[in-house]
């Protein structure tokens, strides 16, 4: 559905299954472009908006780039409420340069990104929006809370941000998203659970994170033997490489840090790098990465499998964990990555001025039994103009905490 011009509301829809054939569009979409005319009075109001796949096939993009609810280039004066937008192989709801929007008590769910901003050279910077009260729901692990994106470092002043709720229940320490400075050499991206973003970005000070969380995985086992033969450090720290675009040290630290012998002791100014070799991976398998860890401070730190060799492409999902200044001991699974004959486990830090301490560092591969998320979550709409009961065979609670049986 388009909408355009002054005093325009787009209300009680049910738009299913749309943009099956052109991908780049939305399934309710509006757009200003290089006019740029600021319109005022108009509205998206209780819509229902699903099952927009997309059409990827004939490239190499992960998803497809429909979108939900879609407020493209210099649109202005639109507000967003008491919609619900659900399995969208992109944003379920993503304002795209525009400006002057309120996007209020929405229900996003199983988006590739929930909620969604992205400022390039197509129309004028991001400002004055409101988004509040909504719920941003992840359901799997390759999908984002909200994602955030833009050409220069202005995403902390897109507007005001408060007062919603951003679930990932599974693997909630990656919930928000963001990339800065995008084609660009300065260009920074960041992985972020509810309280780092709300601190680094100045938003979502009383938004809340999921009130739940769930494994994303069981191991098992581990098979076979560890394939990083000193990962307790005892004497030296061979077999790590560490670099980054600032100031770095690796040192072994034989002050019983995490344990009863050395670790390993990373410093770095800005963001930093840390591999180890580990052969060659198969498609075909698990693997899992384990280790114990602290940092001194707070901070999320990436772990994946990268090609050792050039081009060094990342050939896994992307794990994220939390440090703290408590010892604390990480699992990390990578399931059925690109066959490589020589990768490299990579542990990535964006934070500025930060150290922090590995040891007892396994990898190898795994029996590992993938969580699925319908076993935990249960989701509902009502598309028609009459009551609708669900009986549910468990108890339950919703995204504010509130109990159901």
């Amino acid at each position: 559905m388009y909408f355009g011009g002054e005093n325009t509301h787009v209300k009680n829809n049910f738009v299913d299954h749309f943009c099956s054939i052109k991908d780049d569009g939305g399934g309710i979409y509006t757009f200003t472009g290089v006019v740029n005319t600021n319109f005022t009075n108009r509205s998206i109001v209780n819509n229902i908006i699903t099952n927009g796949i997309g059409v990827k096939e004939g490239t190499i993009a992960e998803n497809g780039t429909v979108v939900g609810i879609y407020l493209d280039d210099n649109v202005t004066g639109v507000n967003v409420s008491n919609n619900t937008v659900s399995t969208i192989a992109d944003n379920g709801i993503f304002i795209h340069n525009a400006r002057n929007n309120s996007i209020t008590q929405n229900t996003v769910y199983n988006c590739g990104a929930a909620f969604g901003t992205g400022h390039d050279n197509l129309g004028y910077a991001i400002a004055n929006i409101s988004v509040s009260e909504n719920i941003f729901f992840a359901k799997y692990t390759n999908q984002w809370a909200s994602k955030l994106i833009s050409k220069t470092n202005d995403i902390s002043r897109i507007g005001s941000l408060d007062n919603n709720y951003y679930l990932r229940p599974f693997d909630d320490n990656k919930v928000i998203h963001t990339q800065q400075f995008i084609h660009s050499p300065s260009y920074l991206e960041m992985n972020l659970d509810v309280p780092n973003w709300a601190v680094q970005f100045n938003q979502d000070k009383n938004s809340k994170k999921s009130p739940l969380s769930f494994p994303t995985f069981i191991l098992n086992k581990a098979i076979g033997a560890n394939r990083f033969l000193n990962g307790k450090f005892i004497t030296d720290i061979a077999g790590t490489m560490f670099y980054g675009d600032g100031t770095t040290s690796a040192l072994l630290d034989n002050t019983n840090k995490l344990a009863a012998q050395g670790s390993l002791k990373l410093t770095s100014s800005a963001r930093s790098y840390l591999l180890i070799n580990v052969g060659a991976v198969d498609a075909s398998k698990h693997y899992v990465l384990r280790f114990k860890a602290s940092g001194s401070k707070d901070a999320n730190i990436k772990a994946f499998l990268r090609q050792w060799n050039a081009p060094h492409a990342i050939i896994s999902t992307i794990s994220t964990v939390k440090l703290t200044g408590a010892v604390t001991a990480y699992e990390c699974v990578f399931s059925f990555p690109t066959s490589e004959p020589n990768t490299c486990i990579t542990i990535q830090s964006d934070n500025e001025n930060l150290v922090y301490w590995l040891d007892d560092i396994e990898f190898s591969e795994a029996d590992v039994t993938i969580t699925n998320p319908d076993d935990f979550i249960r989701f509902e709409y009502n598309a028609s103009d009459v009551a609708k009961t669900v009986k549910l065979d468990a108890a339950y609670i919703d995204a504010r905490n509130v109990s159901y049986s």
